[in-house]
């Protein structure tokens, strides 16, 4: 049996799962480590392209090197997502109790910052935290149980200066 088609797939998928996750840190300002992750790219990539060329007769080739980019960019996103790489800022509207939501937040151990906003409805409290993404689950869980009436948005941040913060906050990986 010709075992070609899966070795190229499992080159692609490898090949495509680097790939995603290196793209995912050039997008959050890590640099050194995509550039790291280019190089091992590079290699896995000839690697797949040149059996796919050399061996161009057999259609199950092209359909592994199809198969792997699918799955490979599949692998590479969910990896990213666990890995949890970089910060984001999470940022709630809370149209009622928003101020004890903060308090809540805050014997958490969460840096949330609140301003009082017009809402559709009046008054309201938009609450802003930045967290390592890695921490998302966790302050979600927060977020749903002590106010399941807020909207919720999570964006990704690219650069994140560190502020001081007080005994007791959770901190940023790598700030103190």
């Amino acid at each position: 049996m010709n075992h070609m088609p899966l070795v190229i797939a499992g080159l692609v998928i490898l090949d495509q799962a680097i790939w995603t996750l290196r793209t995912q840190l050039v997008v959050r300002g890590r640099r050194r480590d995509a550039s790291l992750l280019g190089v091992v790219n590079a290699v896995v990539y000839v690697s797949a392209v040149a059996q796919v060329l050399t061996n161009l007769d057999n259609p199950l080739n092209i359909a592994g090197y199809a198969l792997g980019v699918g799955i490979g960019t599949y692998l590479g996103s969910a990896a990213e997502s666990r890995l949890g790489i970089g910060y984001a800022e999470v940022r709630l509207i809370a149209a009622d109790q928003g101020q004890e939501l903060v308090a809540a937040l805050r014997g958490l151990g969460w840096p949330a910052t609140a301003t009082t906003v017009a809402g559709l409805g009046g008054e309201a409290t938009q609450v802003v935290v930045v967290v390592d993404r890695g921490q998302l689950p966790v302050l979600r869980n927060h977020i749903d149980s002590l106010g399941p009436d807020a909207i919720v948005s999570v964006a990704p941040l690219v650069d994140v200066t560190p502020a001081v913060l007080p005994p007791g906050y959770r901190r940023m990986a790598g700030h103190r």
